[in-house]
């Protein structure tokens, strides 16, 4: 939707290395489980049987628990407010350097203590996990720094992709076709009650327009549909609307980054080719001899390195066909393991089993995908940018963005039929309820009329914003037959904030609701005022008998939301005082 989105702040090596994610608990589970499978792919030659495999898993766990103590310790200490002051790069390339010894110390031990048959020295496997670690703990960090950018990017581009979608619906036709569905559905969902009211209406009046007796039990009876037409119908109807939620734009799998890769990155041949001679060479050299270890280091990079810049080549020139391309190309470094496998197994029969080279294979995959996932560091936002861009399906952006438009209508009408359908028939059924007593035909007659205009237009129809004043006034109109009212406007604040009518207006509403209906009030008070914080003070007073508690409602839940939870009830000598506080948009 966006064809050029704001650049967001560039972040520092520093803030990228030494912040959030420098020993963040998810770094330490990725390490650990890619360190399980580096331990056991280089002592593979020595591991022949179940035993021996599981007494190093068993220190592989032994050496994962010392490091998460030593990361545990270091989130505690020097590294606890690392989010708000990041770590130099110096001291978090120590400490990834001093887990990796820690690692190794342990691990080492612990296999000669036990006799363990093993391919490195405790001196060897010190200095490569020493050299393992200085790099891959700071790469990872920026890995996972690099991957919340780029969610944080993609979220941006969607709510700013929503927002025009947003606008285009507000300057459109589409928004009132929106408020007419909503309209039918509850016309349709008050359709018998409405019926009922006006059969009763023609019962009560005659045609030269005068009434007819009732009895008490059909006073009664009315009384009781009017409450069960408000609790049955309108009240489920009104919770029903305000739960409808807006569609939300799926999140980004993990498993998705490996397909980023494929789609957007190229191979990375020389990081490939220096993790491969310190994970290789030294080992190589101990089984094969020197000059055997050094040929099969040789036979495998002959393969990876031209395969690798190759196809770079080939994806720069071909965009469109990136991801066949690097598919392509992995297979072809894969082919490096079988190259290997032949050399071992013509100088060391049974060196290269099928477990030797499905375990090289899934490394090689891992290296390739590695590698080339953190060459994303080199990309500049705008390529960033244009990556998730090219992501984000503007079918389902304009998807979202009607069904917010839709769970913002349908809030808008709950809030109305709770405050302006369901409490007026409660209110209306209390009305006969005393008429009843001294058997006010005339007032049973308003009472249905009021009743049968409350369920003729459950939904007011759209229109333009009214000054503050004068949407105050309307809803004061509305309950003018129940109640007197004082109300008192401060003038600044009603040119201040007409934007906030809407949100004032459903608020007066709500609390005059509910101090008739609940606190059976006969005089409120409404004071509306600005302050020094720019904020609106909405405090309505009543003569009621003060709140009864209950279970919190649509009322209650919107107050919380117009006020963002700066609203209070309190009881009063006089009755009830509510008071809400609503800021500026």
């Amino acid at each position: 939707m966006l064809d050029s989105p704001e650049t967001s702040p560039t972040r520092t090596f520093r803030e990228r290395i030494g912040g959030k994610w420098a020993i963040a608990w998810q770094s330490y589970l990725i390490t650990a489980g890619l360190g399980l499978f580096a331990l056991l792919a280089g002592e593979s030659y020595t591991t022949t049987t179940g035993s021996v495999a599981a007494s190093w898993i068993a220190l592989w766990l032994l050496g994962s628990v010392a490091l998460g103590l030593l990361v545990l310790a270091a989130n505690a200490t020097v590294f606890r407010n690392r989010r708000q002051h990041p770590i130099a790069v110096g001291w978090v390339i120590a400490f990834d350097g001093l887990c990796g010894v820690l690692f190794s110390l342990v691990v080492g031990i612990s296999a000669e203590i036990l006799e363990l048959p093993t391919n490195q020295s405790i001196a060897e496997r010190c200095v490569l996990n020493l050299l393992y670690a200085i790099w891959w703990g700071p790469t990872l960090s920026y890995f996972l720094d690099y991957r919340e950018q780029a969610a944080n990017t993609r979220r941006q581009l969607i709510a700013d992709s929503v927002a025009l979608e947003l606008a285009r619906i507000q300057q459109s036709e589409i928004l009132d076709r929106i408020h007419t569905e909503i309209s039918d559905e509850i016309g349709a969902e008050l359709s018998p009650a409405r019926a009922h009211v006006e059969a009763l209406l023609q019962i009560t009046t005659a045609p030269d327009g005068s009434t007819t007796s009732m009895s008490r039990d059909e006073w009664e009876s009315v009384s009781n549909l009017l409450l069960g037409t408000a609790d049955n119908s309108v009240r489920p109807l009104s919770k029903r609307l305000w739960q409808r939620t807006e569609e939300r734009y799926p999140k980004t799998p993990w498993w998705s980054l490996v397909v980023n890769i494929v789609r957007y990155q190229p191979f990375r041949p020389f990081a490939y080719a220096l993790i491969d001679v310190f994970g290789t060479l030294a080992v190589q050299t101990k089984v094969f001899g020197l000059a055997h270890g050094v040929l099969l280091l040789l036979a495998g990079l002959a393969i990876t390195i031209p395969v690798g810049l190759l196809a770079n080549v080939l994806m720069r020139r071909r965009p469109s066909w990136h991801a066949a391309i690097f598919i392509g190309g992995t297979l072809l470094i894969l082919t490096s393991v079988l190259v290997r496998a032949e050399l071992r197994e013509m100088w060391i029969p049974g060196s290269a089993s099928i477990v030797w080279q499905l375990t090289q294979m899934i490394a090689s995959l891992l290296v390739t995908f590695a590698t080339s996932g953190f060459g994303a560091w080199r990309d500049k936002e705008d390529e960033l940018r244009s990556n998730v861009r090219d992501d984000i399906q503007h079918d389902q952006v304009e998807s979202i963005a009607r069904s917010r438009q839709v769970a913002s209508l349908a809030r808008e009408t709950a809030q109305s039929l709770h405050g302006s359908v369901q409490t007026r028939l409660v209110t209306c059924a209390m009305v006969i309820e005393q008429a009843a007593a001294t058997e006010d035909e005339s007032t049973l007659n308003i009472a249905l009329t009021e009743a049968l205009s409350a369920l003729g237009a459950p939904v007011a129809p759209r229109r333009t914003a009214s000054t503050l004043s004068s949407e105050v006034a309307r809803k004061v109109s509305l309950w003018e037959g129940f109640c007197t009212f004082d109300v008192q406007i401060d003038p600044s604040a009603s040119r201040r904030f007409q934007t906030e009518a809407p949100a004032v207006g459903r608020v007066v509403e709500e609390a005059i609701a509910n101090a008739i209906r609940h606190g059976k009030a006969t005089h409120i008070v409404i004071d509306v005022s600005n302050d020094t914080h720019q904020a609106l003070h909405v405090v309505i007073s009543d003569n009621g008998i003060g709140p009864q508690g209950g279970t919190p409602g649509i009322g209650s839940a919107y107050l919380t939301q117009v006020s963002q939870g700066q609203w209070t009830i309190t009881p009063t000598a006089e009755g009830t005082r509510l008071e809400v506080v609503i800021s500026p948009n």
